[in-house]
């Protein structure tokens, strides 16, 4: 192992540019489907699972534009709420269409995710999370069909065996963002 010795006693100085999250960047495409306004993002990391997402929300109808490596501009006037197998089977990430789907157009069809190599994890918080703001859920033939046509602001417990869930704290938000009523959630994820 490398060590890294750091003796004090001078000052630090200069600037470092920090790049953007993956993690921060797969939800804030997907919540780009809660608008119909045009959304520029910028200081996305480039990286294959950003590009998937772009492609899954160009598949749902969205207008998406690589402005630069780093810069997206994405308008989703017109889409669906059918995301297919083929795209999103390639990352876990794209299970947080469910939030913004449902909370838009009141209904969403997502295919199971895939694309995860650590191992099984589970969207069993996602669905109780989407239970709890009155969805009805059903599972059929490896797709997910959450209706939203009862979707209203409610009390949502997120905790679980493995503790609280990052992905389902921003789907849920994000449902909860054009639902009727005040959404409460316990257990929510405190990550940045």
């Amino acid at each position: 192992m490398d060590v890294v010795r750091i003796q004090g006693g001078r000052p630090l100085r200069g600037q470092i540019s920090v790049s953007g999250a993956k993690n921060a960047a797969l939800p804030i495409f997907a919540a780009t489907l809660l608008t119909e306004e045009p959304c520029i993002l910028e200081n996305v990391p480039d990286l294959s699972d950003v590009r998937f997402m772009g492609e899954i929300l160009a598949e749902l109808g969205a207008q998406v534009e690589r402005l630069d490596p780093h810069t997206w501009k994405i308008t989703a006037k017109k889409i669906s709420h059918f995301a297919p197998h083929k795209l999103v089977s390639k990352m876990r990430a794209s299970v947080v269409l469910l939030g913004p789907l449902t909370a838009r157009l009141r209904k969403a069809v997502v295919s199971q995710p895939g694309g995860c190599n650590i191992g099984p994890r589970p969207i069993d918080l996602h669905i109780k999370g989407l239970k709890s703001l009155g969805c009805g859920i059903r599972m059929k033939k490896g797709y997910l069909h959450v209706d939203g046509s009862t979707l209203r602001g409610s009390e949502i417990f997120l905790g679980g065996r493995q503790g609280s869930t990052v992905t389902g704290t921003a789907n849920m938000v994000m449902a909860a963002t054009l639902a009727p009523g005040v959404t409460r959630i316990d257990s929510a994820a405190c990550e940045p």
